[in-house]
This record gives C-alpha cells, sequence and structure tokens, in this order.
C-alpha cells in the first residue's frame, strides 16, 4: 500500500461471491443512484464524445453512460473491479492503473467518479479532484459523487467492522472537496442525489423495488434512510475552455 492509495483493498471487495451475485441481481450496487447520475450527466454533459469513470465500482454507471457516449472508459487498479464492471458495462473500454501514475495523452469530455474520494486521507482525496480535472478536456465537464453522512453514520463508519468492510471513509469529504473545487474558482454546481430528476417512470418504480430490497434485506428502517441512494452529494463543474 503506498501512501497516496486509498486503504480498501478492492480486490477482496469485488471478489466476493455474494457480493457480485448480488450485483448482478440489482440487489447490490446502488441501481438507482446510478440510474439518478447517469441521467443527470445525459442531460448537463457540454459534450458527448468520451467518458472516464475513475473507479469502476459495480460497472452500472458505465453500463449507462456507454449508450450516451461515443466512448466510455473504466479506469481501476483493482482486476476485480474491472471484472465485475465488465459484466455490467462490456461496451466500456477498461484500463487498469493507479489514477495516480496514470498519464495518457486522451482527455476525456466527462470524467465521473462515484463513492470513490471519501476513502483517501485529506491531501490525497484533493489530489484526485484535481486529476479529475487534468484528465478532463478544457471545456468539459467533471461528476464526482460521494456520501453525505448523518451525525450517526459519520460515527458508524469509524467503527473496525465497518473499516475491514468498507476501508477508511472520510465523513467530511463533501465538505473538504466543495472548499477546494471553490477555492480553485470553479463555480460548483453541488446537488443532494435525491433533489435531482429520476429519468422518469421507470426510475421512479425502480426506486421503489430498490427500496423493498432494502427492508427485506435489513429490516431496520433507521439504516434504511441512511443507506439510501439519496444521501450522496454530486459535485459538478465545467473545465474553463481556456485551461
Amino acid at each position: 500500500m503506498t501512501e497516496k492509495r486509498e486503504e480498501t483493498n478492492w480486490d477482496h471487495h469485488y471478489g466476493n461471491a455474494a457480493r457480485r451475485l448480488g450485483i448482478r441481481l440489482g440487489l447490490k450496487g446502488n441501481v438507482v443512484l446510478n440510474g439518478v447520475i447517469a441521467h443527470y450527466i445525459r442531460s448537463t454533459a457540454r459534450k458527448r464524445g468520451s467518458c472516464l469513470e475513475i473507479g469502476a465500482g459495480s460497472g452500472r454507471l458505465s453500463g449507462a453512460l456507454s449508450r450516451d457516449f461515443d466512448e466510455s472508459t473504466i479506469l481501476d487498479r483493482s482486476a476485480e473491479a474491472l471484472s465485475m464492471a465488465r459484466r455490467m458495462a462490456p461496451a466500456s473500454r477498461e484500463i487498469r492503473a493507479d489514477i495516480f501514475d496514470f498519464d495518457p495523452e486522451q482527455r476525456w469530455d466527462a470524467v465521473v467518479s462515484v463513492g470513490l474520494a471519501e476513502h483517501f486521507k485529506r491531501e490525497i482525496m484533493l489530489r484526485l479532484v484535481d486529476r479529475h480535472l487534468e484528465l478532463c478536456v478544457p471545456g468539459g465537464d467533471v461528476y464526482i459523487v460521494v456520501p453525505s453522512y448523518s451525525e450517526s453514520r459519520a460515527t458508524e463508519v469509524s467503527e473496525p467492522h465497518m473499516v475491514e468492510q468498507y476501508g477508511y471513509q472520510d465523513p467530511e469529504a463533501e465538505y473538504v472537496i466543495g472548499a477546494h473545487l471553490e477555492e480553485k474558482g470553479y463555480d460548483v454546481q453541488a446537488f443532494y442525489m435525491d433533489t435531482l430528476p429520476r429519468g422518469g417512470a421507470g426510475a421512479k418504480l425502480l426506486r421503489g423495488v430498490n427500496l423493498l430490497c432494502w427492508k427485506l434485506t435489513r429490516l431496520n428502517l433507521e439504516r434504511l434512510r441512511d443507506r439510501s441512494w439519496g444521501h450522496y452529494r454530486m459535485f459538478h463543474v465545467r473545465k474553463d475552455p481556456e485551461a
């Protein structure tokens, strides 16, 4: 583990057979959240030529974006994460690399990450935000989504069992990222995900199914609200055309 990497073992996380099955069945992987994000990006991206997702996640988001952009690319350093994403985003190009060592000639019209930045210590988190901007074309769009932690959730993520399962998480990531982008002079569009359009009746139905799955598998309404797709915050900036 180098100083610049997050502390989560993503090979272990995405190599878990039960988790992989849950993602394929739509019980895990934030189905509705990724649908809302894809709808927003589709509606706001200035150009839809190329898109880069940093961090493969479940692959659902890149799977959706591959239908909206001429070219979709997933970047991750975890072979297991890319293997999982391949099932959900077969049309997306895969690159296995460390984001901090990645130095391509290409730049992308849209650069996005979801649930990644909060896994880094502060200094490294800000470097990650800067990498989003560096990999975006002038005039392109950057989208960064992180959890918005309630007071109880912020305490919970530091408990040993949570760290073991999800790795380090900074409960103040949303404030750190927002302030950093503003300090760099960007006009920051920041939204809580449950305030964004859901993309039509199909997405609303999917949200209901997703919440039902949570009820059936967790049986704890307070935990359901705390883990719901709405408790995420998106930061959207458009890179200076002259940059």
